[in-house]
């Protein structure tokens, strides 16, 4: 039997009590927002600019920042991978510095970081 919005909700909010219970309690956490504001922004900027249609004997993609106003200026104002890449380093670097603190190699921290970067790949 499939499992109602209702209990699917329940054991979702319970799965995160979870993990929020286990975070550590110096975990910068505004830095996680920023990780995902950003990974959000990226993803939104993608998919209202990929516009394809079937033009009878092909597929096109126009540029929409063309078809807007000024549009080009929202590209530079509205820059978030940057954003994306100097959180992202932050996030290495304190990972790095834990696995120092608990006394690991940078071999050991290497191959927990590839473990974890590659895994999502391969699936």
């Amino acid at each position: 039997m499939q499992p109602s919005a209702r209990q699917w909700g329940q054991r979702l909010t319970r799965q995160l009590d979870v993990m929020v219970e286990r975070t550590p309690a110096d975990r910068e956490r505004y830095v996680d927002f920023l990780r995902v504001f950003s990974i959000a922004i990226v993803i939104i900027w993608h998919w209202s600019l990929s516009v394809i249609f079937w033009n009878g004997d092909r597929f096109l993609m126009p540029n929409p920042i063309n078809q807007v106003h000024g549009g080009w200026l929202y590209t530079w104002i509205l820059q978030i991978v940057p954003v994306f890449f100097i959180v992202g380093g932050y996030a290495n670097y304190a990972s790095w510095e834990g696995s120092r603190r608990r006394g690991e190699s940078w071999p050991v921290f290497l191959r927990h970081r590839l473990t974890r970067l590659l895994a999502p790949v391969l699936v």
